[in-house]
């Protein structure tokens, strides 16, 4: 049962990185007609994205002078600490395929 449950396990992960990988690429390179993404769906994917290479947040917050810098700050913590990199890979994919029916395609 624990080889079962641990070969599913890392199936689920695998095709959680394929995807995100997918989404990744899609969204660094658009093709031609894609809409562009709102900043809402910009910050998200970017606190995502650094949730999937960093962890949860555990730096301080810049300055509220650097208003774009904050904002990214805010999102990136707002994630919280419960969430495993394959659920945040799953987000991101979920969020990448709101912008275009195109990925969804691919994905």
């Amino acid at each position: 049962e624990n080889f079962i449950s641990f070969f599913f396990s890392n199936y689920f992960i695998k095709m959680a990185e394929k995807q995100f990988k997918t989404a990744l690429d899609f969204i660094q390179n658009p093709p031609a007609g894609t809409d562009e993404p709102s900043n809402e769906s910009k910050l998200k994917m970017y606190a995502l994205f650094k949730y999937i290479q960093s962890g949860p947040c555990k730096e301080k917050a810049p300055s509220r002078m650097k208003v774009v810098a904050y904002y990214k700050h805010q999102a990136y913590k707002a994630l919280g600490n419960k969430m495993t990199q394959e659920d945040a890979m799953n987000k991101y994919v979920e969020e990448a395929s709101k912008i275009s029916p195109q990925l969804k395609a691919r994905l």
